[in-house]
């Protein structure tokens, strides 16, 4: 196990023409901890994780959560006044009064991605 650690994995020649652009180094494009995580062997045709590869794998989770918005609309005219971020309108209880531009707007509830005033 630790021999096939050290030599890399061999791949196939369908998957070196992916591998090679993504393990090139472009410096002028690639910020402070961007670069590559992997080293392609062109010789070997083989792959290798670099330095940091692991740490980086265990400590990134992968994805960016999705945080929208909710359209703050008056409940009895149902017309769009503004938005406000989803972590905002579920910390808030209805009869909370919160400012949205230069008015006090009273909070009725949440329904269907709306957010009612």
């Amino acid at each position: 196990m630790r021999e096939a650690r050290r030599s890399g994995i061999a791949l196939p020649s369908s998957v070196t023409s992916a591998a090679n652009p993504s393990t090139t180094r472009n410096t002028s494009s690639v910020g402070s901890g961007a670069a590559p995580k992997i080293f392609y062997d062109r010789t070997g045709a083989r792959v290798r994780a670099r330095r940091g590869a692991r740490m980086a794998a265990i400590t990134s989770g992968g994805t960016i959560p999705e945080s929208g918005n909710l359209d703050v609309v008056i409940e009895s005219q149902g017309r769009k006044i503004g938005d406000v971020e989803e972590d905002f309108a579920q910390e808030s209880s209805r009869g909370d009064i919160f400012a949205l531009g230069s008015m006090p707007w009273r909070v009725l509830g949440i329904s269907r991605n709306r957010f009612l005033v």
